[in-house]
């Protein structure tokens, strides 16, 4: 991968701190009623998407502390457990946001890290998981209702390093196709919508 102009993979960490404090402050406004709200994610309520984020934040975790991910743990991530679906889900989101935040304004990225047995570069892994953080941190407050946007910077930053973390060709299926929107809109809603989100 080639950075794009302006941000880069080495900007990883600093995205991922800037994701996880906008995440922090979307934890703070969730009620019970919520946890069964749909989402932009069609296929889980908000109780699924929060043990999917938290599953992705205990990876971001493993990876910065111990420079790898188990590959059974990337996999275990893209379901969710019936188990998990009955437990309480947003105080535990909290408490793996705030270890993550720590662990990642001490330690930055791990110059490497492997997922199963395939290396990736650190900062790209930052990236990813910034980008993953911010867009689900958007799901939940969209779900909410309250719609808190993505900090104005940080959006334009994380839009513009999407393009080059998403090509095209390997949109699907984690990604649907772009929304088109209009040259005012903000710097949120170009985000989201680049992820196959729809604004507003």
């Amino acid at each position: 991968m080639t950075p794009v102009h302006g941000v880069g993979f080495a900007d990883g960490t600093r995205l991922l701190e800037g994701s996880i404090v906008y995440a922090l402050v979307v934890l703070t406004d969730i009620s019970d009623a919520d946890l069964e709200r749909s989402t932009p994610c069609s296929e889980w309520n908000l109780r699924e998407l929060l043990w999917h984020v938290n599953e992705s934040m205990a990876d971001l975790h493993e990876g910065i502390v111990t420079g790898g991910v188990e590959l059974f743990e990337v996999v275990r991530g893209a379901t969710v457990p019936a188990p998990m679906r009955m437990a309480e889900p947003r105080g535990t989101a909290q408490v793996l946001a705030s270890r993550l935040l720590s662990v990642v304004s001490m330690r930055g990225s791990s110059p490497s890290v492997s997922i199963g047995d395939r290396p990736l570069d650190g900062g790209v892994a930052a990236s990813v998981g910034a980008i993953e953080v911010a867009a689900h941190a958007w799901d939940i407050s969209h779900a909410c209702g309250h719609n808190l946007d993505v900090p104005k910077q940080l959006a334009r930053d994380l839009l513009e390093l999407s393009h080059d973390v998403i090509p095209e060709p390997h949109r699907s299926p984690f990604f649907a196709p772009p929304v088109k929107v209009g040259p005012s809109a903000s710097e949120t809603d170009k985000f989201v919508a680049f992820l196959g989100r729809m604004p507003g």
